[in-house]
């Protein structure tokens, strides 16, 4: 039992990595090459990148939901078998995820419907200007998640650290002559 739960975290991790690596690489620039932008408005581009954002936090949400179950499983079965620093990674990338998420995501589509339709131009300016600053934000803590993931992956896989018990009794020889008395 333990196995499997160990190989379907695994999962979660190869998985949840995988996602963040091909977002971050090449799912969300193709929305913006220039091909693309020379057919679309940048409203439209932008409205597009926002919904492919939108299921890429839905994506990190549920494999970070599943992390926590996993290791609260570990937790259930062997109490020992649960690691500090992979629970406190775990932890801390799925607080940024559940941040980026419901915060800062909803925070960015406001801005970016302030920036295309404010009435005047100083609001869409400001509402520029911020959607920057949370967009940095958002990508740093993108960074912060993918090096934790890549450590929580590296822990997934090695073997577990599972405490052997040692006798201080020899094995008998069973080709030594024994004397009888």
């Amino acid at each position: 039992m333990l196995q499997v739960l160990r190989f379907l975290g695994l999962m979660n991790a190869a998985v949840w990595l995988g996602g963040v690596v091909y977002f971050s690489a090449a799912g969300i620039r193709t929305v913006f090459q220039p091909s693309i932008r020379a057919l679309f408005h940048e409203y439209y581009v932008g409205t597009v990148a926002q919904a492919l954002q939108a299921s890429y936090f839905r994506f990190q949400v549920v494999c970070a939901a599943v992390a926590i179950v996993h290791l609260l499983l570990l937790w259930w079965l062997r109490p020992r078998h649960v690691q500090r620093p992979l629970a406190t990674i775990v932890a801390i990338m799925s607080a940024l995820v559940v941040l980026t998420a419901f915060v800062i995501q909803p925070q960015m589509k406001s801005l970016f419907e302030t920036k295309h339709r404010a009435p005047t131009w100083a609001q869409r300016e400001t509402a520029a200007t911020r959607f920057r600053v949370w967009h940095g934000v958002s990508q740093g803590f993108n960074l912060l998640i993918l090096g934790g993931l890549v450590f929580y992956v590296w822990r997934m896989a090695a073997p577990a650290d599972e405490v052997k018990f040692l006798t201080t009794q020899k094995a008998q020889n069973p080709f030594a002559v024994s004397e009888r008395v």
